[in-house]
């Protein structure tokens, strides 16, 4: 066993970058506020299942809508 001694300016110090997810058990206690749950497009699966209450309010302008649009009459305000 090598025992390894450390200068107590560098106790409780790590690097940048040099905790991977290898090195963190699967049990840890990790605060919220030390993660970042920001979630990308790119990061959802395109056959996700996401709850409607989970999305941020969709407004639709008419920019969104192709010209050839096949949409019900139902879903259409009342037209002026």
């Amino acid at each position: 066993m090598v025992e390894i001694r450390f200068k107590p300016a560098d106790v409780g110090t790590v690097a940048d970058g040099a905790i991977t997810n290898v090195k963190v058990n699967a049990a840890a206690a990790i605060d919220m506020s030390k993660l970042s749950l920001a979630i990308t497009d790119a990061e959802v699966d395109a056959g996700a299942a996401i709850a409607k209450d989970k999305l941020a309010a969709l407004e639709i302008e008419n920019a969104d809508v192709k010209a050839d649009a096949a949409i019900s009459k139902s879903k259409l305000g009342a037209l002026a």
